[in-house]
């Protein structure tokens, strides 16, 4: 079904109507899906469908990318993978060599993010490395540490703590380097959960508590309602009920 809703997505691209490449709009509507891609996904999915269509009359163009990259994310959120491979697999052996670096990266992330949540590990890996490589030839450190994060999670996933450690480590020698707090709060969050459920309390504690006091600095209300929760369940663990019942 997913699927077959993907293939009449793509067919509705190919009727649309527009007879220039606006970029102005593209850009502008790909800006309003990801702005609203954490608080109204259905307005979120419909912008970057726009977008994808209006960008058919960019083929090939950077923009008519972004808007491919832009709808794999709202599609992977709405938790529709089969969708994000079937939008993105078929292009990725026929990117154009001049195409920029980070728009191929982007791609195979979102790519190895749907076949994680697929549980094809080892494409999922594969696009993932793949990525990663990517990024960090353009020194991009912000999606170096995300897609290092997902790799971090198919390991821990697969109960490889050290693995995931080692891979988590690594992140966390980029974020010393940028201070970068959203970077901070999300790399030492996902070290306390890797830690909290390998019963490293302790931690686990030091780990969330970093996260959490960069999210609050950033008053990133949504993740901290994540920080506090993962807090709370971890002092209940540790018998600390009046620290667990605070949070």
């Amino acid at each position: 079904m997913r699927v077959f809703i993907i293939a009449i997505l793509l067919l509705s691209t190919q009727i649309i109507t527009a007879q220039s490449c606006d970029t102005v709009k593209i850009n502008k509507l790909c800006k309003e899906s990801r702005e609203f891609i954490t608080s109204d996904i259905d307005k979120a999915y419909s912008s970057a469908l726009l977008a994808l269509q209006n960008a058919e009359n960019c083929k090939n163009s950077v923009h008519y990318y972004k808007s491919l990259i832009t709808l794999g994310k709202v599609l992977s959120f709405k938790d529709n993978s089969d969708s994000v491979i079937a939008l993105l697999q078929p292009i990725i052996g026929s990117l154009p060599e001049s195409l920029p670096t980070f728009y191929k990266a982007s791609i195979k992330h979102r790519l190895s993010v749907a076949y994680i949540n697929n549980s094809q590990f080892d494409l999922g890996f594969k696009y993932a490395f793949d990525a990663l490589r990517m990024f960090e030839t353009i020194k991009d450190s912000a999606n170096t540490i995300n897609t290092l994060i997902n790799i971090a999670n198919v390991y821990q996933q697969q109960r490889n703590f050290k693995q995931a450690n080692k891979i988590l480590r690594d992140a966390e020698k980029i974020i010393v380097r940028t201070n970068n707090l959203t970077l901070v709060g999300n790399v030492y969050n996902t070290m306390g959960i890797l830690y909290a459920e390998n019963n490293y309390l302790d931690s686990a504690e030091k780990f969330f508590l970093k996260s959490t006091q960069a999210r609050e600095t950033l008053k990133d209300f949504a993740s901290l309602s994540w920080n506090y929760n993962n807090l709370g369940g971890m002092y209940l663990l540790m018998r600390k009920n009046k620290e667990g019942a605070f949070y």
